[in-house]
């Protein structure tokens, strides 16, 4: 019989089953020598019929050990292969779990980013200028951007208000009217506001869809259970497929992500976000923003 690696399985018995059978065999070996040789008056099977019908006692309990000792063999490799057969069924089925679950998530990847390609939202010339090098014509009023491209345009945009709060810079207060601050609020409680506003009022058609979707794949993967109990093997998979959208982000994708996973509309993403370290990627010079790097726990950043 082979194990799951093709390796030939040999049955043997353990050092404490050995031992057994040797002190047994040797005890049946001695029997006769001590009858035979015994000075007790009462037993004595020194007569050549003793000896005989000793022996002939003998021979049968021997046959039984042996053939007790070849049962047991048989039994204890019945219930090795038993094991085996189980571990490879097992092996098989959790195989075919995981290919299962790659041709749904690699459907799902697919369909993130075509969510990305769809983005697409049109800019002002006045609005544009100071928050992404691109070239406009001298007569162009607008620029249609697309994809990535627009979690750039956003997040210069966005993080304006940011710098502004941060440096306790007002001027941000003028987009934020209806918006009341109050100086002893925490800084992590002012930018809950300001993104919540931006974020309803100027992205929520572009980025709802896609961050909902992000959401529910990392949900899946967390969901899903690979290798039934063993909770190490079970994360490190997960780790893996984590891993892998990960490396999809763009920069602006990843700051857009640590944004909202600070935000009212990112509070069940957050804990994923630092469980998986999707933010292990994220390499910021923006002082404001490095502010709130604090209010993640550190598995954000690294596994």
């Amino acid at each position: 019989m082979e194990d799951n690696k093709g390796n030939k399985i040999v049955f043997r018995l353990d050092k404490k089953e050995i031992k057994w059978i040797l002190i047994s065999g040797l005890i049946l070996i001695l029997l006769p020598i001590l009858f035979t040789c015994s000075n007790i008056s009462f037993i004595s099977f020194k007569e050549t019929g003793g000896i005989g019908d000793t022996i002939g006692g003998i021979t049968a309990p021997f046959l039984s050990f042996f053939g007790s000792i070849l049962v047991y063999m048989a039994l204890k490799a019945q219930i090795n292969a038993n094991e085996i057969i189980n571990q490879q069924f097992v092996l098989q089925q959790q195989k075919e779990n995981i290919q299962n679950f790659e041709n749904s998530f690699f459907n799902l990847i697919n369909f993130h980013l075509n969510i990305i390609n769809n983005i697409e939202k049109s800019y002002d010339r006045g609005k544009i200028r100071n928050t992404i090098k691109i070239y406009l014509g001298k007569d162009q009023l607008e620029y249609i951007a697309k994809g990535k491209q627009v979690f750039e345009i956003e997040y210069n945009k966005i993080y304006n208000y940011i710098e502004d709060y941060y440096y306790q810079s007002k001027s941000y207060l003028d987009d934020f009217d209806d918006v009341e601050f109050y100086e002893k609020e925490s800084r992590l409680s002012v930018f809950k506001k300001i993104y919540n506003v931006y974020y309803a009022e100027e992205i929520d058609n572009q980025f709802g869809n896609y961050f909902r979707n992000l959401y529910r794949l990392i949900k899946i993967i967390d969901n899903y259970n690979f290798y039934g109990e063993d909770s190490e093997k079970n994360y490190d998979k997960k780790y893996f497929y984590t891993s892998i959208i990960r490396a999809q982000f763009s920069d602006y994708e990843l700051k857009w992500i640590f944004l909202n996973g600070l935000s009212g509309f990112g509070i069940k993403f957050k804990p994923l976000i630092e469980k998986y370290s999707l933010l292990k990627n994220i390499h910021s010079n923006d002082e404001a923003l490095r502010e709130y790097f604090k209010y993640y726990d550190n598995k954000a950043f690294d596994k």
